[in-house]
């Protein structure tokens, strides 16, 4: 009988590097714009936008409403996210149970706090449109393409991360 050959495991790389994409998206997000304002006066439109920084700035002079649980929500995918990935990348290496249990408790914590984050951050946006008079007058506020990014970025490294976690 002959000797088996030992099969290479290319899947956990591969999960890895996905992961280790989504966590630049969290990255990229965090760093461009988060909220988006379209402004319509008669008919003049204009569009503004604003990161998370300058957001995070404007809270510590004067406290904005429902700022706190958008941040902690983000902060916690930013987080979760990097985490995950990092234990992820070690449990490649060091084949233990306990540090894939870890991994897939950061990866199903980065997966809820994106959640977390995309809903925050339209219950944040929403509570600064308004409208002066219908059609005349409003401004619509919304997440911009950072926030998407981040959440999309932290939701997939999560899932990336748990089902390398529970893969043998």
């Amino acid at each position: 009988m002959g000797k088996r050959k030992k099969k290479s495991d290319i899947v956990g790389p591969v999960i890895f590097l996905i992961a280790l994409v989504m966590l630049a998206l969290v990255i990229i997000g965090i760093c461009i714009d988060w909220i988006s304002t379209k402004t319509t006066a008669v008919i003049v439109e204009n569009t503004s936008a604003v990161t998370f920084s300058d957001l995070y700035d404007a809270n510590q002079n004067v406290e904005i409403e429902n700022f706190a649980l958008m941040a902690s929500f983000t902060l916690a995918t930013i987080i979760a996210s990097g985490v995950g990935v990092l234990v992820f990348g070690c449990s490649l290496v060091i084949r233990l149970k306990l540090i894939k249990l870890i991994a897939l408790i950061a990866g199903v914590i980065a997966v809820i706090a994106s959640i977390g984050t995309i809903i925050t951050c339209f219950t944040f946006s929403n509570s600064y449109s308004l409208s002066i008079v219908e059609g005349l007058a409003e401004a619509v506020s919304k997440p911009a393409i950072g926030a998407w990014l981040l959440s999309i970025g932290g939701l997939l490294s999560g899932v990336c991360v748990a089902l390398g976690a529970v893969r043998k």
